[in-house]
């Protein structure tokens, strides 16, 4: 009984988690995200390393998504793909995305983020190369 007890107390204290690193969201600084066309606005500019929530509304009149990748390159030179978004597997370590926000809808999702520079962007067919990107640095 005293194992099935640590057991369900171990379990409570694990916390709801979400993201590809399966960072625990209740702990989690909040980075407010705002997707129009065609900006990517972070509510700030720089957070700690380690888990971090991001809440993604999409303020415009068309799908977003936020893709979040690792690299070092600026956020206006990442490199196309072939048919002329940004290519999510050959630029630096793609963390995650939040995929498909309706217009007027929101998510949330939370990500474990090492120490460096990030590129926050929008790859929806376009979006990309209208200049829906920023920077995001992890210290």
């Amino acid at each position: 009984m005293a194992g099935v007890l640590l057991l369900i107390a171990l379990a409570g204290a694990c916390g709801t988690t979400s993201g590809s690193y399966g960072a625990a969201a209740s702990t989690a600084p909040a980075v407010r995200v705002s997707l129009v066309e065609f900006r990517i606005t972070p509510s700030v500019t720089s957070v700690p390393a380690g888990p971090v929530t991001f809440v993604v509304s999409n303020q415009g009149a068309v799908t977003h998504e936020m893709v979040i990748v690792q690299t070092d390159s600026a956020p206006d030179r990442l490199k196309l793909s072939a048919d002329g978004d940004a290519d999510e597997d050959d630029n630096g370590l793609k963390v995650g995305e939040v995929d498909d926000v309706a217009p007027g809808k929101s998510a949330t999702e939370t990500f474990r983020l090492k120490s460096g520079h990030y590129v926050l962007f929008c790859n929806q067919p376009g979006h990309y190369r209208m200049g829906m990107a920023t920077a995001l640095n992890v210290t």
